[in-house]
């Protein structure tokens, strides 16, 4: 059996719902709008809207990212198309378990009674490019390209615009223009740029701010990132947990607010690959990097 894959991003994607049952396994549709898939052994439960699937219980990433020894989540859901969803093929084969041989634009299984089928469904694609449908036309789709951690490149924003109180603005678009971020004079305290961090969704938690898409009761699997009040040595903390677009633009706006000069350099230092923990002095302040195997915490000495 072989079905026809797309291409998002850097990774292929393959509609498990007809993968799933063409090798025997069941959906279920369960009532609060997720889907169960039984195959393989496992049941493989799957949100759209989320980032993650939930294997036996256990919350599995569709992507995930290396960055020195540690492991790190990418935000990346599924694409719903054609009453399927797809997801990357690499998740089938490594998370699910299943057997598919990927070969070009196609992928192909041992289906379940009838081994020399074959099918094609429609494809999906990064959005502005063609798609190739069952009756062999093309057409122009328009869904969202795949997610990245960290921007390659700094100067330009991941996802479409925002503004914020700090100064530093970006235009908007969908699929994001690369608009550059000017710097601003002002520099701000620990303190001070905790009151800033309400106007980019945190909310308060133990003592600190965090952004939870739940706000401060929500999971912690859904946290991408933690900000302290510090003294003595240092004067603040940003714990860096999980990354999308949407995250880097609001990374990219604390870090101008602390680093009014230097903000975009720092955040180029952390999105190298192979990025180890260092100390570095940056606009008058001692900035020490910790490469955890949760995420990256960033401790901001005051300014001397």
């Amino acid at each position: 059996m072989e079905v026809v894959i797309s291409k998002c991003g850097n990774l292929s994607y393959a509609p498990i719902s007809i993968i799933v049952k063409q090798m025997g396994g069941e959906i279920t549709n369960n009532v609060d709008k997720t889907t169960t898939y039984t195959i393989n052994g496992k049941k493989v439960v799957i949100d759209e809207k989320l980032s993650f699937s939930v294997i036996d219980g256990t919350y599995v990433p569709y992507e995930t990212k290396t960055i020195g020894d540690w492991t790190i989540p990418v935000f990346r859901t599924p694409v719903s198309k054609d009453g399927d969803t797809y997801v990357p093929v690499d998740f089938l084969v490594s998370k699910v378990g299943l057997k598919l041989d990927v070969k070009d634009n196609q992928v192909a299984f041992e289906a379940v009674g009838d081994n020399n089928s074959t099918s094609t469904v429609a494809t999906i694609s990064t959005s502005g490019s063609q798609s190739s449908s069952n009756n062999g036309s093309s057409k122009s789709t328009g869904v969202v390209e795949s997610n990245r951690p960290i921007s390659n490149n700094p100067s330009k924003p991941s996802s479409g615009g925002s503004s914020n109180s700090g100064g530093t603005s970006t235009s908007g678009g969908s699929g994001g223009s690369g608009a550059t971020q000017p710097t601003h004079s002002a520099t701000y305290t620990g303190s001070e740029v905790k009151e800033k961090l309400y106007g980019l969704g945190f909310v308060d938690l133990n003592g600190g701010l965090t952004l939870n898409q739940y706000g401060a009761k929500g999971a912690i699997n859904f946290t991408k990132m933690d900000f302290s009040v510090l003294s003595n040595k240092y004067d603040m903390n940003l714990t860096i947990l999980q990354s999308d677009p949407e995250t880097d633009q609001k990374i990219k706006t604390i870090l101008n607010w602390i680093l009014p000069s230097q903000g975009n350099h720092l955040y180029s230092i952390l999105d190298t690959s192979g990025l180890q923990s260092q100390t570095l002095e940056l606009e008058g302040r001692t900035v020490n990097i910790r490469v955890q195997n949760y995420g990256i915490a960033i401790d901001f000495g005051p300014i001397k």
